[in-house]
């Protein structure tokens, strides 16, 4: 039996309930999925109406799925690129990571180490194989953002981000932002 990691095996309705309650439109996502049919998943969401996009399935070739793009193995990318549907695999090597076990990214025993995790990851403070996946999937955000050419020159901003204190900055701000909403 496979092991599943992610959260989403197939593209599920309350995936898109974000933009319908909040109001706010996407055009663009990164979608993770626990199942390696990205094309079927990325076909939906050109439907859709989405373009630019990604659908992911990273996993490390012992069963392990998981929903985002995979330091512990090779990834599956289909991107939605120009009304274009194209499927490449890319490893951590490709984006200039080493490949890591899943012991060294898996989730805390709970939501206060969770935390503790998330707070250590954008504040810097963490430089394990953690950072690396949220550095790939950061970059991948910024990339079909448009604001640059690759996932790479997006790791880039996202290292930079974190390794400044923007990020931790960031989080600050939006504590005070909702804190003032209630």
């Amino acid at each position: 039996m496979k092991e599943y990691l992610g959260k989403y095996y197939f593209v599920h309705p309350l995936s898109f309930i974000l933009p319908v309650a909040s109001g706010v439109t996407f055009d663009r996502v990164l979608f993770g999925l626990a199942n390696n049919d990205t094309e079927f998943t990325a076909r939906l969401l050109q439907a859709l109406g989405y373009d630019n996009s990604m659908v992911v399935n990273g996993h490390d070739g012992e069963g392990r799925n998981l929903d985002e793009i995979s330091n512990i193995g090779p990834t599956k990318i289909t991107e939605i690129r120009n009304g274009e549907i194209k499927t490449r695999e890319i490893s951590p090597g490709d984006l200039g990571f080493t490949t890591a076990n899943y012991s060294d990214i898996k989730n805390g025993n709970s939501v206060a180490e969770n935390a503790e995790i998330f707070l250590n990851l954008i504040s810097g403070k963490d430089t394990t194989p953690r950072k690396d996946i949220v550095l790939m999937n950061s970059g991948a955000l910024i990339y079909i953002s448009g604001m640059v050419n690759s996932i790479t020159d997006g790791i880039c901003i996202a290292a930079e981000t974190i390794n400044t204190g923007k990020a931790a900055k960031l989080l600050v701000d939006f504590i005070e932002v909702f804190r003032h909403t209630k």
